[in-house]
């Protein structure tokens, strides 16, 4: 799958597996994770937001620098040719990105913000190449991830402490609860394995997912741990593109009936009943308060359902800033319809990957970010049969995909999503290896 030019010729890289230590690759990559949550965050919250994003980039690109050296050292490695479509995405990506990069400082936007955003477009093609081209074998993934996960199960269980003793209040969400999602899934995995941890740390996830989105009042938290959950298992479940097909309608009907009995039960209280429940209760108001169509989507989604407008607004500038985009460090306008709006103005920062690279690098660089989520999904759901993390790294994109008008991004410093879709690049080529020699023995 993978080859290094060493001195004398090719030679496999599970010949260098004896000059590096099998634990030396999952450690490097648990450095990944330990960098995006070394620097403890509260979301919408003030304290120095823009030296906290900095000093996180600054550990993310030294973890990935730690993991460039290493391959450096190796020698020149040498990629799967069917992963070309994938390769040809992402450089679609960079090469928009450098182009909104160039826009961005011609137009004289602040210098900060153009590399910032630059940053965050390429972070996601490097984080990959980078993973997968360290990995000798997907064991040595697997292992990176149950270490991530044991650190994720103390991450909320300190969490969940900080909330009861009061110390966070309502509302309070530190920004590593979104991986949430992922931590209950992996968690599962890790129970069905044996794991001992997850003996007990897969069913206290289970029990701690209503306090943990009561305390952090985020309907999307839920949301989203519902889905990741339900589409994981089908992915695991349902291999053949016809038996998806029938499990992601079972799915959707299940949905469609839960949101139909959801809704059910908002009706049986009042709007100024649900306000009692704090933000959490605000946002059910959505659906039984007197509001137009787009005036609930402003009440369920606040400025995040506002965004598009705004985005779609700035970017209409003519031929070629509707295709490239108005450039990174580039800003829109937020509008409410509301009387008294808690926001309205410009911006700089957008909720939703999508609209994030359609601003930055327009309806190009928009096609190019879903390309990307496409390959994760196609990736993942075919190493779903052999193993529940490509049926995760599947799970996981498609929610991405799902909730892409309103929240979600593979974009900028993350862990998960780029571990578990490097992962399943792994071991789809592991497979494809397995079935190729029983293929050859066969023959002979």
């Amino acid at each position: 799958m993978i080859q290094v030019q060493s001195n004398g010729g090719t030679v496999s890289a599970a010949t260098h597996s004896s000059h590096l230590e099998a634990r030396v690759v999952p450690l490097l990559v648990v450095g990944l994770y330990v960098s995006t949550i070394a620097i403890p965050r509260i979301i919408g919250a003030g304290g120095a937001v823009r030296t906290k994003l900095v000093l996180e980039a600054l550990l993310f690109g030294a973890a990935l620098g730690g993991i460039g050296l290493v391959l450096f050292c190796r020698g020149r490695v040498q990629f799967d040719r069917t992963y070309q479509g994938i390769a040809a995405v992402f450089g679609a990506t960079v090469l928009l990105s450098t182009v909104a990069l160039v826009v961005g400082l011609l137009r004289g936007y602040p210098t900060g913000d153009v590399f910032g955003d630059y940053y965050k477009f390429i972070i996601p093609a490097a984080t990959v190449t980078l993973v997968y081209a360290v990995a000798d074998s997907s064991e040595q993934l697997e292992t990176a991830l149950a270490v991530a996960f044991r650190i994720g199960l103390l991450l909320i269980a300190s969490v969940l402490t900080l909330y009861v003793t009061g110390v966070l209040g309502l509302n309070d969400r530190p920004r590593f609860i979104y991986q949430f999602p992922i931590l209950i899934v992996l968690g599962y995995w890790q129970y069905r394995q044996g794991d001992p941890v997850a003996r007990y740390g897969f069913p206290f996830l289970v029990v701690a997912t209503l306090p943990l989105v009561g305390y952090s009042q985020s309907l999307s938290l839920l949301l989203q741990t519902l889905l990741t959950a339900v589409l994981a298992v089908t992915y695991a479940r349902f291999n053949s593109p016809r038996e998806l097909a029938v499990g992601g309608g079972v799915v959707a009907v299940v949905g469609v009936i839960g949101g139909g009995l959801l809704l059910l039960a908002a009706t049986q209280l009042s709007s100024a009943q649900w306000r009692e429940y704090g933000y959490l209760g605000s946002k059910m108001v959505a659906l039984v308060g007197d509001y137009t169509l787009y005036e609930r989507l402003i009440v369920l989604g606040g400025s995040r359902a506002a965004e598009p407008f705004g985005v779609l607004a700035r970017i209409d500038g003519g031929l070629l800033e509707l295709l490239v985009g108005s450039g990174m460090g580039s800003t829109f306008m937020v509008s409410s319809p509301f009387g008294s709006p808690r926001w309205i103005g410009e911006d700089h920062f957008v909720h939703a990957g999508l609209w994030e690279a359609v601003l930055r690098t327009g309806l190009l660089g928009g096609l190019a970010y879903l390309g990307v989520v496409v390959s994760y999904i196609y990736v993942g759901w075919k190493v779903s049969g052999d193993s529940y993390l490509g049926a995760l790294a599947a799970a996981n994109a498609s929610t991405t995909l799902l909730f892409a008008p309103l929240v979600g991004k593979l974009l900028g410093p993350q862990f998960f999503s780029y571990a578990l879709f490097a992962y399943a690049l792994v071991r789809w080529g592991e497979l494809r290896d397995c079935s190729e020699k029983l293929a050859t023995t066969s023959d002979t």
